[in-house]
């Protein structure tokens, strides 16, 4: 099976807290075991809930959003009038049990450097590489510090680890 001919078609994934979302499959990273989906549509819970435990469609389109397979109950290819191809045996399963889906990340960078999308965007995930530090590692900048005065190294800043000095008692 051969991940990439999905990607850029419209899929729909059922979260474990059974929440629907639509969106093109944008990616499948077996490292993270995520998927990706781009221009996704959250349509809440559909009845699957009732009571406090509901959650409404958002009317806004997110530009990407990322999901750990262990998150996703469901996932399934749109075929156009109301027909639907359950992708959960051929990609979700193999995902979540850290089988190889047949996709490597270089082939997905080939891919997405024969489409030209303009600059990356940062998107509300962060993998696990990413969080140590301070600033931002996707742009590689160095964030400032409003609170020390910009200033990321040496001194009393975050980055050596210190609090700052005592204070001075007055005589």
């Amino acid at each position: 099976m051969q991940v990439k001919k999905y990607f850029e078609k419209k899929v729909s994934l059922l979260s474990t807290s059974d929440v629907r979302y639509d969106g093109e499959l944008y990616t499948v990273d077996p490292s993270e075991q995520s998927i990706a989906l781009k221009h996704v549509n959250c349509m809440g819970t559909e009845g699957r809930r009732s009571g406090d435990q509901a959650i409404a469609p958002s009317d806004c389109t997110y530009e990407f959003i990322i999901f750990r397979a262990v998150n996703i109950r469901e996932l399934w290819l749109d075929e156009g009038n109301g027909r639907r191809r359950d992708l959960t045996d051929e990609i979700l399963n193999p995902l979540r049990s850290g089988q190889n889906v047949n996709y490597s990340q270089q082939k997905r960078s080939q891919y997405d450097d024969q489409q030209d999308q303009g600059p990356k965007r940062k998107v509300g995930y962060q993998s696990r590489s990413q969080q140590q530090g301070y600033g931002d590692p996707y742009y590689g900048q160095q964030a400032q510090d409003p609170y020390y005065g910009g200033q990321q190294s040496g001194g009393y800043g975050r980055q050596s680890g210190g609090y700052g000095p005592p204070p001075q008692q007055q005589q």
